[in-house]
């Protein structure tokens, strides 16, 4: 019998936000792993998936596993779900890598990220976004995410940062927290990344009911530590090109009640 490994993107809220496609493969599938550590997602079980058994993995797991998983997926059908779309994670990508080299079909089946909703959401245009950064916890705080963000900035163009997570831990990188390391290079380099005129965007918990966002200057943002940290993860945050489209001005105003372009 001739088995199948399937690559499923789990979206950006939880599990309910499968596509039906999804769904139906599922129904069919032998073994069932869920990713549990590339992102803060809620992983509990919708009705139309209660039937079946789904096995949550941590990296480690999911790693260590990686051998066993091709050769079930020799003879029987195995799915990994993903949160977000599935190839943002680079253990995803080797076993993909890794079933193309052994000759075992595989199948992707894709569902939103950050990286489309974010200018999806807050009405800045995708087309004008440059290379993305992840901002690190302080302890391992690196340049490396400003000087990207110099880089689009001399090119006019919007910068996504991801905001570090530690699922294990149930520990996240804050909206707040990731601005502050901003502000501290930009004391040291002085390059104008952090300025009293550049706008940022915090966004937290997209996809979901609690979804939140926040339009503003770094001294909006700086007092509001606690609440940012209330709101729970994954946050991210877009530091805007320094000159925004006629259409991009009127989404900040209309939408979010910027005033400040």
């Amino acid at each position: 019998m001739s088995g199948k490994l399937f690559f499923i993107g789990t979206g950006l809220g939880e599990l309910s936000d499968l596509s039906l496609k999804s769904l139906r493969i599922l129904k069919n599938c032998d073994i069932i792993y869920v990713d549990a550590y590339t992102n803060f997602f809620n992983i509990s079980i919708p009705e139309e998936l209660s039937t079946l058994d789904l096995k949550v993995v941590s990296r480690k797991e999911l790693e260590d596993k990686a051998l066993q998983i091709l050769e079930e997926a020799r003879t029987k059908r195995i799915a990994i779900l993903v949160p977000g779309d599935p190839f943002l994670a680079t253990t995803h990508v080797t076993l993909r890598m890794e079933a193309t080299k052994l000759g075992i079909q595989h199948e992707i089946l894709h569902n939103a990220s950050i990286f489309s909703a974010a200018p999806s959401v807050t009405g800045l245009s995708a087309y004008r976004f440059g290379k993305v950064a992840t901002i690190p916890f302080p302890e391992n705080r690196s340049t490396y995410p400003y000087d990207v963000c110099l880089q689009n900035i001399q090119i006019d163009a919007h910068t996504l940062f991801l905001l570090d997570i530690d699922v294990k831990n149930d520990r996240f990188l804050s909206v707040v927290e990731g601005l502050e390391q901003l502000l501290t290079i930009e004391k040291e380099k002085s390059k104008g990344v952090v300025s009293s005129q550049a706008i940022f965007i915090g966004l937290a918990k997209i996809g979901t009911a609690e979804a939140f966002i926040k339009v503003g200057t770094v001294d909006d943002f700086l007092q509001e530590q606690e609440s940012w940290q209330e709101k729970g993860a994954p946050q991210t945050i877009i530091r805007c090109a320094n000159h925004l489209h006629f259409a991009e001005k009127d989404a900040l105003k209309i939408l979010w009640n910027f005033n400040g372009v």
